[in-house]
């Protein structure tokens, strides 16, 4: 089922997660905990344009230099959601989409600049030494790739990701990326 769903079992799945993220000991800033939860039960009921202005709030809020982690973390949130519009592994309903008619030109920009806005992503984050937010870019890019069809580019990014993600401790991540990978 769609995360866009407008279905309120899924926001509250979504909620549920990012209570799991919470207890395995991540220290998200309270302001930026409240924002992603906001977010996730906007976009989970279906409320597409609301809940990308949290995050488009949160971010400009966050520019001043101060609070550069949640700037990342709520920039990742956006770029990632839209890459995952552009390779269609989120989905919407008409429905939906008719509820939220000042979110389809970001879907149409998604579809033009997703792969752009992950590469300056990765750069941001790789400057900032925020690695596991550069390989979330990874294996976000590598997934649209894939469903553009540009497998090597993908795969060479996939094990990129698998690398790192030897490293941690989290086998989750660590799994997809094999799955994808097997499937190539």
């Amino acid at each position: 089922d769609s995360m866009f769903s407008g279905d309120s079992e899924v926001a509250g799945r979504a909620v549920a997660h990012l209570r799991d993220v919470v207890e395995t000991g991540v220290q998200l800033p309270t302001p930026l905990f409240v924002d992603i939860g906001d977010f996730l039960v906007k976009m989970g009921d279906g409320q597409l344009t609301e809940g990308m202005a949290i995050l488009e709030r949160t971010i400009e809020l966050a520019k001043d230099g101060t609070r550069e982690w949640e700037w990342l973390i709520a920039r990742a949130l956006q770029v990632v959601t839209l890459a995952r519009i552009a390779s269609g592994e989120l989905t919407a309903s008409l429905k939906t989409m008719a509820r939220n008619p000042r979110f389809l030109p970001q879907v149409r920009r998604a579809r033009s600049n997703a792969q752009q806005k992950l590469s300056e992503l990765h750069a941001d984050a790789r400057a900032r030494a925020f690695e596991v937010v550069a390989n979330v870019c990874d294996l976000e890019l590598a997934k649209l790739l894939l469903s553009r069809g540009e497998t090597e580019t993908a795969r060479h990014l996939l094990e990129r990701s698998l690398a790192f993600s030897e490293h941690g401790e989290e086998s989750e991540g660590r799994d997809r990326v094999r799955e994808i990978l097997a499937r190539l």
